[in-house]
């Protein structure tokens, strides 16, 4: 049982302007997601509606960009209510972009530009477009995944004739918004169908919960998952600012810059990318602004709580949920520094308006408080089903026998209720999981992974780390032993999956271990042992000093034990946000300037302990080589340890040399 838990919000008087909030009214539900949006431009034409580094649009200007991107795909297309694809990185233009295919009737599909081809193709082919909307950065990919077979819309050149009013087109509540795809089980996407109603009834939730206002500054990291819904509407449906940043490119120092130079108030972020954030934070990073912090997509840990009161203020409010894009979010925990979460589970909370749950067990029957079973919601305001998959859909919703209309959505997570009414969220019934904050389907990683030439078989797993991260491990029986290297399998995925999708450890083994009916014996499949390293090179332990920091730094973020110096970070199981991580303790460590491409030109713990020692060394060497103990003049090479068979004392002064000149 959780205990003392906020089952409603606590806000003070310095946590948002009272004069500042406005309710979100209830018979305003029944509206289109652009009615709802004009009517904030129309009370907030001139305040700040979205800022990256290279736009600053007020709501007037966000409204006018979408207007003439609305005008655009009228003009290409037909008035039919058909998906429209955007193609457009995270930024002002995107948030533009879903605006004006929403004006101009259409249903919105976001596409990440960073999937691979192939990937992003599986998209387009199951959506059937009308059109797609892209810029000048994506025009060469536009038009090789639709071949000439639907227009293309630049949104960086766009006609000077097009009207910037609003088109004056009409959707009713019901009507598709939105088709949110996800991976799906047999390889073919899976697109989740959002209408307004379902939508604008979220924004009323969060709105009403939060007390959202005018005066609210949000950050908005997620690209096309229901997450990057829920954050976008909140914010833009109630006049608030909002601020599209890009993490993997940019990285989190420069987050926290942002989130104190712009003051944001309100951020929304995964659990593992809020663990890394911790991670950049020093001792005078402070954010008195920030008054809500919701985690979400992935489980929380009770080591976040922790993170939390570190290194945020009690003014600042935790709030941790349950929420999907059939459901939209259902079950909300607000945490403050008072708080206390009894076992080892943070739960993920009390009912939020109209999102009912049941917990049902394996025929049907409801489970009483404090046994596990099925999650199933009854609302109204549900997804409306799968885009061309009737057998999912049919499979998922069903009516519900009351006369209001409500729907039931089985959703495959297991659950347990505690005697006042808090859910605990225990993971899924099937295949599916959580990595990084995307659903997972586990039989998608496995049918590329057969794929591959060089495997027969392959099955695939989820692990957690003594880190706490949920991560991938594949059990690969190759064609011939001793089997491909980690790289060159996640090579050969990366043509086809996104990066969180390919796993960050492979077992191989010369047999899958099979049930005497003949089926996969997952329960026996091998725990994850070492990573692979190659069998002609013996193993080699830390040998100085700095090794041997830099060593223990990647092993906690890792989970692993047992760190080689010349172990390559994929594999090791490494992923981006884990390289977040430890380039962000680097810094804090040895106080020296590393980013991403630091680890990418350094991906093993001897190149990086030479990337660090010429920086440390270009900095103040006779400091240096005394915090280390290492006598002033001697040679870099013993100051670091390195093997001077794998690394000559001129290659380790050239490397110094090229770190020193990208630097300074």
């Amino acid at each position: 049982m959780c205990h003392p838990v906020i089952k409603e919000p606590r806000l003070s008087s310095r946590q948002r302007p009272a004069a500042a909030f406005v309710p979100f009214p209830r018979d305003e539900i029944e509206q289109s997601i652009p009615s709802r949006f004009e009517q904030q431009v129309r009370l907030h034409a001139d305040r700040l509606a979205v800022k990256t580094a290279r736009d600053v649009w007020t709501y007037d200007a966000l409204n006018r960009a979408a207007n003439r991107i609305a005008h655009a795909i009228l003009a290409r297309t037909d008035r039919k209510r058909t998906p429209v694809v955007i193609l457009v990185e995270q930024s002002a233009p995107l948030i533009a972009a879903q605006l004006g295919v929403l004006k101009a009737g259409k249903i919105f599909v976001v596409l990440d530009p960073s999937h691979p081809v192939s990937r992003l193709a599986s998209f387009i082919e199951e959506a059937q477009p009308a059109c797609i909307v892209t810029n000048a950065a994506h025009l060469d990919t536009a038009r090789q995944l639709v071949q000439q077979t639907c227009p293309v819309i630049n949104v960086d050149q766009l006609p000077a004739e097009l009207s910037d009013e609003n088109p004056g087109i009409f959707s009713a509540p019901g009507d598709l918004a939105m088709i949110l795809y996800t991976s799906g089980s047999t390889g073919r996407p899976k697109g989740v169908l959002g209408d307004h109603r379902s939508w604008v009834h979220n924004a009323y939730n969060y709105t009403n919960t939060f007390q959202v206002s005018c005066e609210d500054r949000a950050t908005l990291l997620a690209l096309g998952t229901s997450q990057a819904m829920k954050n976008m509407f909140m914010a833009i449906l109630n006049g608030a600012a909002i601020f599209p940043y890009e993490v993997r490119q940019r990285g989190l120092d420069d987050f926290v810059a942002l989130m104190k130079r712009e003051e944001i108030t309100i951020t929304v972020m995964g659990a593992s990318l809020f663990r890394s954030l911790a991670d950049a934070l020093g001792d005078d990073d402070a954010f008195p602004k920030l008054r809500l912090i919701r985690l979400g997509s992935e489980p929380v840990q009770k080591g976040d709580l922790e993170l939390y009161k570190k290194y945020f203020s009690p003014r600042c409010l935790l709030v941790n949920g349950l929420a999907s894009g059939e459901t939209q979010t259902i079950r909300f925990l607000c945490i403050d520094h008072d708080t206390d979460i009894a076992g080892s589970i943070v739960p993920v909370g009390y009912p939020v308006e109209d999102k009912s749950v049941f917990l049902l067990d394996d025929n049907g029957k409801e489970v009483e408080a404090g046994q596990v079973g099925e999650i199933v919601v009854k609302s109204q305001y549900l997804a409306t089903g799968y885009w061309r998959r009737s057998d999912l859909t049919e499979a998922a919703f069903r009516d519900a026998e009351v006369p209001d209309g409500a729907r039931l959505y089985f959703t495959g997570d297991l659950g347990r209720m505690t005697a006042d009414g808090c859910l605990v969220c225990l993971g899924r019934k099937n295949a599916r999981v959580k990595i990084r904050g995307h659903g997972v389907d586990l039989l998608e990683i496995e049918m590329a992974l057969r794929g591959l030439d060089c495997l027969k078989e392959a099955v695939v797993m989820a692990h957690q780390n003594r880190a706490g991260y949920a991560y991938l491990v594949a059990y690969v029986v190759p064609v011939t032993l001793p089997g491909p290297t980690n790289l060159t399998l996640r090579q050969g995925l990366a043509e086809s999956l996104p990066d969180f999708m390919i796993p960050s450890t492979f077992v191989v083994l010369s047999g899958l271990p099979r049930t005497t009916s003949g089926k996969i014996d997952r329960q026996t499949l091998p725990a994850p042992g070492r990573p692979y390293r190659d069998p002609t090179r013996p193993a080699t332990a830390p040998r100085a000093a700095l090794e041997t920091t830099i060593a223990k730094i990647w092993s906690e973020v890792l989970g692993n034990e047992a760190i080689d110096v010349y172990d390559h970070f994929y594999d090791l199981g490494g992923e981006s946000l884990q390289a977040m991580r430890i380039m962000a303790r680097i810094r804090k460590t040895f106080n020296v300037d590393v980013d991403l491409q630091s680890l990418v030109d350094a991906p093993t713990v001897a190149e990086m302990a030479v990337t660090v020692g010429g920086l440390l060394v270009r900095r103040d060497k006779p400091a240096c080589c005394l915090r280390m103990k290492v006598p002033h003049g001697e040679g870099l090479a013993t100051h670091t340890g390195l093997d001077h068979a794998r690394l000559s004392a001129s290659s380790v002064v050239k490397r110094c040399e090229r770190n020193v000149q990208a630097w300074y």
